[in-house]
C-alpha cells in the first residue's frame, strides 16, 4: 500500500474524530467571539501530553523488557528491537496517534479557558440549591458525614484520596491504550468522539450552565458561611495526624485545593486551573473509563466500575463536590456513550452493506 493509500485509509478512518474536533472548535470561536474570551492556550497541554507520552513510551519499554527477562526468552533482546521498530515501520500511524493526542490536547485548553471563565458568565449560584437537594435525596443527611461514618479512620482518607490522585495516570493510560485499539475502530472511535464530548458537553457548556463552586470553597465564596466547616476541620485533623505519624500518605487534596483557591483569587491561568463543581469531571472519565473497557472485557470493566464507585465516594469524602456532581456527571456520560455507540453501529453497519 502507498503513502498516499495508506493516508487515505488513515483519514477515513478517523474522520469523525476529526469532524468532532473541528466542530467543537467552531463552536469555540462562536463563543469567544461573543463572549470576548482569550484564545485558548494549548502550548501548556501540548507540552504535557508530550512528556507523558515519552514517559509513558519508556516505562512501557522498560517493564516489556523486563518481562522478557522474567519471562525467559531466548533472545529478548531481539525480540525487544522488533518492538521499538513498530513506530518506525509505520510512520504514518505515529504521526497520526501524535495528531490525535495533539487535538485533545487543544481540547483541555479550550476546557480549562471556558472553566477559567465560569464566574465571569454565571457567577456561582447552584451551590445552595445543591445542598438543599442533597441532603433531600440523602434523607435529610450530608453525603459526606455517610462517607466519614463509613470510612472514619484517617488512613481511610489517605488511601481515598491515593485512587483519586491517580485518577490522572489512569485516565491517562487508558486513552493511550484506546487510541491504539486500530483494530476495534467501532470501540475506539466511540471512546474517542465520547472522551472529546464529555470535557465540552460535560465539563465546559453543563459547568457553565450550573455553576457552581463545591463543598471545599463554598464556605470560602459565602463569607459567613460555615456549611462545611465541620468537613475541612475533620480533613485537615487527618492530615495533621497522617504526618505527626510519619505516614507517607495524605490528604493531598487539601493541598490541591489551596493552590485552586489561590489560582482563582489572582485569577492566573495555569495547567488544570479553574474551580466547577457541578458535574463532576472525575466521576464522568471514571464513568467513560468503566463503559469502555467493559465494551472491551468484562472484567476489566468489572475493576473499572469498581474505580468508577471509589472516584465517586472520595469526590465528595474529601469535599471536592457534592453527591449530585457525580450522580449527574455518571448519567450525562452514559448518554453521551450510548448516543455515540449507536451512532458509530449505525454508521459501521452502513460501511459494511456497501462493501
Amino acid at each position: 500500500m502507498t503513502y498516499i493509500k495508506k493516508a487515505k485509509s488513515i483519514f477515513e478512518r478517523e474522520k469523525w474524530i476529526y469532524a468532532t474536533f473541528s466542530g467543537i472548535v467552531v463552536l469555540y470561536i462562536f463563543y469567544s467571539y461573543f463572549s470576548q474570551e482569550p484564545t485558548p492556550f494549548p502550548e501548556i497541554y501540548i507540552k504535557t501530553v508530550y512528556i507523558a507520552a515519552t514517559i509513558t513510551l519508556s516505562l512501557s519499554s522498560i517493564i516489556y523488557f523486563f518481562y522478557l527477562v522474567i519471562k525467559k526468552e531466548k533472545r529478548p533482546l531481539e525480540k525487544f528491537k522488533l518492538v521499538l521498530k513498530i513506530p518506525f515501520s509505520n510512520p504514518l500511524e505515529s504521526l497520526n496517534l501524535l495528531i490525535i493526542l495533539s487535538l485533545i490536547s487543544v481540547i483541555f485548553s479550550i476546557y480549562t479557558t471556558i472553566k477559567l471563565a465560569i464566574p465571569k458568565n454565571i457567577f456561582f449560584y447552584l451551590d445552595p440549591y445543591l445542598i438543599n437537594l442533597d441532603r433531600t435525596i440523602h434523607f435529610g443527611t450530608d453525603p459526606w458525614k455517610i462517607t466519614h461514618y463509613l470510612f472514619s479512620s484517617p488512613l481511610f482518607s489517605a488511601v481515598i484520596n491515593l485512587f483519586y490522585n491517580l485518577w490522572f495516570f489512569v485516565c491517562w493510560i487508558f486513552l493511550v491504550v484506546f487510541s491504539c485499539l486500530y483494530n476495534m475502530k467501532e470501540l475506539r472511535n466511540t471512546t474517542l468522539i465520547s472522551f472529546l464530548l464529555c470535557w465540552i458537553i460535560n465539563g465546559s457548556i453543563s459547568a457553565t450552565l450550573l455553576s457552581s463552586v463545591g463543598p471545599c470553597f463554598y464556605d470560602l465564596l459565602y463569607e459567613g458561611s460555615h456549611q462545611f466547616s465541620e468537613l475541612m476541620q475533620i480533613l485537615n485533623q487527618q492530615n495533621m495526624y497522617l504526618e505527626k505519624e510519619g505516614h507517607f500518605l495524605g490528604v493531598w487534596s487539601l493541598n490541591t485545593q489551596n493552590m485552586l483557591w489561590e489560582s482563582y483569587i489572582s485569577q492566573s491561568s495555569e495547567f488544570g486551573s479553574g474551580i466547577s463543581a457541578m458535574p463532576s469531571m472525575h466521576v464522568s472519565m471514571a464513568t467513560l473509563m468503566a463503559l469502555a473497557t467493559y465494551s472491551l472485557k468484562k472484567w476489566i470493566g468489572l475493576v473499572f466500575w469498581l474505580y468508577m464507585i471509589i472516584i465517586m465516594i472520595g469526590s465528595v469524602h474529601l469535599g471536592w463536590h457534592y453527591a449530585l456532581d457525580g450522580y449527574v456527571g455518571a448519567l450525562m456520560t452514559t448518554g453521551i456513550w450510548f448516543s455515540v455507540a449507536k451512532l458509530s453501529k449505525k454508521r459501521y453497519n452502513s460501511t459494511r452493506s456497501l462493501d
